[in-house]
């Protein structure tokens, strides 16, 4: 049985993101996203978002601190 995608209402980026991956990053089974963005007037870093297995993100502690991302790869 497939999962199916729906609109949470959450907001993981902003205009100053560029680009996101999903993976399994913390190896329990569901998609995580990977989000990078361009540091800007918002101050938003790199950062991880955890998959609660019910479709909700939470943004980890892991703010991976980059001056200028376009693109990231998993």
């Amino acid at each position: 049985m497939g999962r199916d995608f729906f609109d949470t209402g959450q907001r993981l980026a902003d205009l100053n993101s560029y680009d996101v991956q999903l993976g399994d990053l913390d190896g329990d089974g569901d998609l995580d996203a990977f989000v990078v963005n361009l540091n800007g007037p918002t101050g938003r870093f790199n950062k991880i978002w955890e998959n609660d297995g019910y479709g909700f993100f939470y943004a980890t502690e892991q703010d991976l601190n980059s001056d200028f991302s376009l693109a990231v790869a998993l």
